[in-house]
């Protein structure tokens, strides 16, 4: 009797590790069609990439019959914002968009839920890192768009991996693969893979410096101390420490709005986005309920600016979905907050990340929800907060 029941849980075990591997390989090729997505020659091998990996994730998450204990309150606000933008484009009448909202929807859950249950944060940090590290090593001898010197040095910076980025995309994309790299480094025991993710850290590191964005490499400062904190301190620090970093940002966004000609605005944004977040607040006050649509920000702000994009990722969402689509968002980012300051057993990398891809949004215009790389890491960090169930459903099987 004994002996049957420890064959047979024997080979549940083995069938779990099996189960496992399969999808950390197919989170992998996720990851992959998702980089893909900025080839134009591979956008339908990445859209054959994408759909074959969350199709086989969720075939075997239902054919091993695990529940997802998904948090009412995350599943009632992905829902709400999904619906709000079918909303949209009904009003819009897009239907090529419209066509295009399932496998959004789909895509969403399924990597904030799904992936998350299934496969161990410092696994899919892990790939992020390596994914991530290789796009930074194939990237800087290619795209060389200036010099800068450095004493009696010139050094050569690069303008992105291969034409998909621009120089703060490229740094992001480096600064991601140091801070997930750190998961590497500290929680292997082997040497020989400690310096494997200390080579992926290094060569990441320089492609920040080499990237020439100060928003990167402010980034890079702020992650370090994050993660730092989130190690040493746990995971309340690190919330705190996120708490201040973002009504900073927020106060910073008033500030230059309010007062652009401020010297504290100047000397931080060298650029026209104070005359972008401007007319994005102009053209949020016309439609302030509901906004735009889904899609509609370049041609929102093209009634009061030369340039179409508001390069704020909560303003580019408000012009979209009005204030009721900032205020569901809000509620979303704060519930996630409250989960990661009650939950230690999360790597601190992720909700480094997390935070990371929060403050980048002030800056970029990137949507929280989202298609691309920093939207699928947004994403990725909400499904390890959100489960706070995950660790112990994990350590039961």
């Amino acid at each position: 009797m004994y002996g049957n029941k420890k064959k047979k849980s024997s080979r549940t075990y083995q069938k779990n590790t099996q189960n496992r591997m399969k999808i950390t390989s197919l989170v992998f090729t996720f990851f992959i069609g998702v980089l893909l997505q900025y080839s134009p020659p591979f956008k339908l091998l990445s859209q054959l990439l994408i759909i074959f990996s969350l199709l086989t994730i969720i075939y075997i998450h239902i054919k091993n019959q695990a529940s997802v204990a998904v948090p009412t309150k995350l599943w009632t606000l992905s829902c709400v914002i999904s619906v709000l933008f079918i909303f949209h484009l009904i009003r819009l009448q897009n239907l090529y968009q419209l066509v295009r909202v399932p496998v959004y929807v789909f895509v969403l859950i399924s990597v904030l839920f799904i992936i998350p249950y299934n496969v161990h944060e410092k696994k899919v940090l892990h790939i992020i890192s390596i994914v991530f590290g290789l796009m930074v090593v194939f990237a800087l001898p290619t795209e060389i768009i200036g010099t800068y010197q450095v004493g009696a040095f010139t050094i050569s910076y690069t303008s992105g991996v291969a034409g998909f980025f621009n120089p703060n995309g490229f740094g992001m994309v480096a600064v991601i693969g140091t801070i997930s790299s750190f998961s590497g480094i500290v929680s292997n025991q082997s040497s020989r893979v400690k310096v494997a993710f200390l080579s992926i850290c290094i060569t990441c590191i320089l492609g920040v410096i080499l990237s020439n964005s100060r928003l990167a490499i402010g980034l890079l400062v702020i992650g370090a101390v994050t993660y730092s904190a989130g190690v040493y301190y746990g995971s309340r620090t690190q919330t705190g420490i996120i708490i201040g970093g973002i009504t900073a940002a927020v106060a910073f966004l008033i500030l230059t709005i309010t007062q652009p000609e401020s010297i504290l605005v100047k000397s931080i944004l060298k650029y026209d986005r104070p005359d972008l977040w401007a007319a994005s607040v102009q053209a949020i006050a016309k439609r302030p309920l509901l906004g735009y649509g889904f899609g509609q920000a370049p041609e929102a702000i093209g009634d009061f600016y030369k340039i179409k994009s508001p390069h704020n990722g909560y303003l580019n969402f408000t012009i979209q979905t009005g204030s009721v689509g900032l205020s569901i968002l809000v509620s979303y980012l704060m519930l996630l907050l409250k989960r990661l300051f009650w939950n230690d057993d999360i790597d601190p990398a992720v909700g480094t990340l997390f935070f990371l891809m929060l403050l980048q949004m002030f800056f970029e215009g990137t949507i929280p929800f989202g298609w691309g790389v920093f939207p699928l890491m947004i994403q990725v960090c909400c499904g390890y907060i959100g489960l706070s169930c995950i660790s112990k459903n994990k350590s039961t099987k």
